[in-house]
């Protein structure tokens, strides 16, 4: 059986959201977007998909809502799918439909079938959902919810998290859902290849914003810093970050021209005498953090543990 079982709660009003603004010292239209957000990982949770497909729960959005180690907004909801086997052309198209078909079969929230993108044979997928604004907008949010599927399945057993808006978490109700999330070990081997594969092709000739001149990808080195403890414990995160890079290596650019090791040591270097890397994280933490400042991971700290993370991967 395929569809979902998923019916979408009724979005707290004006009030709720600015009560909950108020006690979090969260702006709300962050809280307005993560209440909306956590409808869609739970809309995604509920999913029976065709061949048996399951999306797994993953990037820095699934550290937060789902494992609760960073406490940074993110506007993207990244997911591996897992099936029981290999999937044609045509099947993980039927599977992409399925998803959309889910999403334009709920109130409140709107996909754009304009924004859908699919590339690399059908094994990527992207779209956009819209949600009715209540709340004034803050310039560090896009006005929509990014969800992007992956064909590529986690190369660890998933864990099965709770979710809660920040709505809920003030409650202190039953979560709003629980999803499949990729380990956070696995994650720290995602992020540390992907830093060193955009540090390494990074072109500050391009547009700012554009992909080779992305200044957010510094997500990444903030990330790996709250990350490492999982990196740290364990014997797999080298093997882990080689498999990643091998495939990274792939996407072109100055990192195809290294091995893992010479690549790192040359994006730590990047990162540590380019200044503007600094200015850039500086920026990302004061937008989109919501811890206490004095428990915001610096710039400094995620350099230092960043070195420790390539200590892991020297032979």
């Amino acid at each position: 059986m395929t569809g979902n079982t998923y019916v979408m709660k009724q979005p707290p009003d004006k009030g709720v959201i600015q009560e909950a603004a108020a006690e979090t010292g969260i702006p709300s239209a962050f809280i307005e977007k993560d209440w909306y957000a956590i409808q869609a990982l739970s809309a995604v949770a509920a999913m029976r998909l065709p061949y048996d497909a399951v999306p797994v729960f993953a990037g820095g959005t699934s550290l937060s809502k789902g494992h609760g180690l960073i406490r940074r907004f993110s506007e993207d909801l990244d997911f591996k799918v897992v099936t029981p086997t290999s999937l044609t052309r045509g099947q993980r198209r039927d599977i992409r439909e399925a998803v959309l078909s889910v999403f334009e079969g709920l109130s409140g929230i709107k996909l754009e079938r304009e924004s859908v993108v699919s590339r690399d044979g059908s094994s990527i997928f992207s779209f956009n959902l819209t949600y009715p604004l209540t709340q004034d907008r803050h310039s560090s949010l896009r006005q929509h919810l990014l969800i992007e599927m992956s064909f590529k399945p986690p190369a660890l057993p998933p864990e099965q998290r709770p979710l809660r808006s920040f709505i809920t978490e003030i409650s202190g109700t039953e979560p709003d859902a629980h999803i499949a999330c990729v380990s956070p070990l696995e994650t720290s081997a995602d992020k540390l290849s992907a830093l060193i594969w955009r540090v390494l092709s990074k072109d500050r000739t391009q547009p700012v914003g554009s992909p080779k001149n992305e200044p957010a990808m510094i997500r990444h080195l903030h990330d790996l810093c709250a990350l490492s403890p999982y990196a740290e414990a364990s014997g797999e995160f080298a093997g882990l970050v080689f498999a990643n890079y091998e495939s990274d290596k792939k996407r072109g650019g100055l990192a195809g021209q290294y091995e893992l090791l010479d690549a790192a040591q040359k994006a730590r270097e990047k990162l540590a005498n380019d200044k503007v890397y600094q200015e850039e994280y500086a920026i990302f933490v004061d937008r989109v953090s919501y811890d206490d400042e004095d428990k915001r991971i610096s710039f400094s700290q995620a350099m230092a543990s960043l070195d420790r993370l390539i200590k892991l991967i020297t032979p």
